[in-house]
């Protein structure tokens, strides 16, 4: 891997970590409003990762599986069938995650994934950046809460954490977003040729 394709793989990961804290962030938002109060609770307790094993689960046997299922074997199926092949396996992907909630974030993560793996051919990639994903979504919250329930730390410096944690990743989000380019959001390939119309 040379410098360019390291360099690419860092803004890719900071990208895909502000995603997930963004993503955090607007379902703490959500939390409030009454109709989604049964649908936090019941993703709440989905997602409780107490156990060394289920944490591992997360981070090194769900995102390989899933990206081969998705961003391999299905993503290339559509891919020389329609040109809306990103947008159905997104779709699906998050449909297989059952809850609405988590639909929501994984049909968006469905569409980067797709994206990453359009632009880059290597399902590696994705996987990579599925774990990056994952591990942000288990540890962030973990390292806020641990900060929020430490008393040696004042309620000021807790509140500039909070403030912090949401400016930042905003700010980079949109930074990495124009390094990255356009089309990392793309739900429909524009000048879209079937594979089987090439040959």
């Amino acid at each position: 891997m040379n410098k360019k394709e390291n360099n690419n793989l860092i803004i890719l990961s900071t990208h895909t970590m502000c995603f997930c804290i963004l993503g955090m962030m607007f379902l703490t938002i959500i939390s409030s409003i009454g109709i989604f109060k049964s649908l936090i609770n019941e993703y709440n307790q989905k997602m409780q990762y107490n156990e060394i094993f289920l944490i591992l689960i997360a981070i090194l046997v769900a995102p390989p599986i899933e990206e081969f299922i998705f961003r391999k074997l299905l993503f290339n199926f559509l891919r020389k069938r329609t040109k809306y092949y990103n947008l159905i396996q997104a779709v699906l992907f998050g449909l297989a995650h059952g809850n609405p909630l988590q639909f929501i974030y994984t049909f968006l993560l469905g569409i980067l994934l797709g994206n990453i793996k359009d632009r880059t051919g290597k399902v590696k990639i994705s996987i990579l950046m599925h774990m990056v994903f994952n591990i942000t979504g288990i540890f962030f919250p973990m390292i806020l809460k641990s900060l929020a329930e430490n008393p040696s730390i004042s309620e000021n410096t807790k509140g500039m954490v909070v403030l912090a944690s949401i400016i930042i990743p905003s700010i980079m989000f949109f930074i990495t977003l124009k390094m990255l380019g356009k089309g990392m959001y793309k739900m429909v390939k524009e000048k879209y040729i079937p594979e089987t119309a090439k040959k």
